[in-house]
């Protein structure tokens, strides 16, 4: 995907574009094979929590509220960690609200205690079609210091993706040019299906 290639060659550190699939988000594009920084050259696949990582946080800050209420109660059944934070009735709704008026998500520790990112959604005709998300080695970027690095050229990112997504118009009304992928989100759907 040209945006998240260029971004990722303008800050260094890796970007992955992840989609909510299954009560997970999935990366379905990452720019960690190439990044001369990478954290995990295989990370095209994998598959995050929603409530422990700055994707899921996003994604969930920015979808509907019917739909975000029914995720956070599937997730509140699960016996993990993840079920764990769900059942706490304060702290989803706390993480929505500090999310949106922030613009983005963050993470520091947790599951990678070794890493901190930062991700935006990709809101496309008032759906979240993914999440943008630049992964760092913890102790080379605080998070603050990292939010004003590049939270703003995520932003960015995202906003071409989207300009790219409505020049596209609806979902199969036609494919990516030959040798370019297809940001469209029957794309990104199919992508993450392809990834299961």
């Amino acid at each position: 995907m040209p945006h998240i290639v260029d971004l990722s060659l303008r800050l260094v550190w890796p970007i992955d574009l992840l989609v909510f699939d299954n009560d997970s988000m999935l990366i379905v594009e990452s720019t960690q094979r190439t990044s001369p920084f990478s954290i995990d050259r295989n990370m095209v696949g994998q598959r995050w929590p929603i409530l422990m990582t700055s994707s899921g946080r996003a994604y969930l800050a920015h979808v509907a509220a019917h739909e975000r209420s029914s995720i956070v109660e599937r997730l509140r059944n699960r016996d993990t960690a993840e079920g764990e934070l769900a059942r706490d009735s304060r702290g989803p709704r706390l993480m929505v609200k500090q999310v949106r008026q922030a613009g983005c998500a963050t993470r520091e520790g947790g599951l990678f205690p070794h890493t901190k990112s930062i991700s935006v959604p990709v809101v496309a005709k008032g759906q979240v079609t993914g999440c943008l998300t630049i992964v760092w080695i913890a102790s080379a970027l605080t998070l603050e210091e990292g939010a004003m690095r590049f939270a703003t050229e995520l932003k960015s990112a995202a906003a071409l993706i989207v300009a790219d997504l409505e020049r596209d118009g609806e979902p199969g009304d036609r494919s990516a040019p030959t040798g370019e992928m297809c940001v469209a989100p029957h794309c990104i759907a199919d992508a993450a299906k392809r990834k299961r």
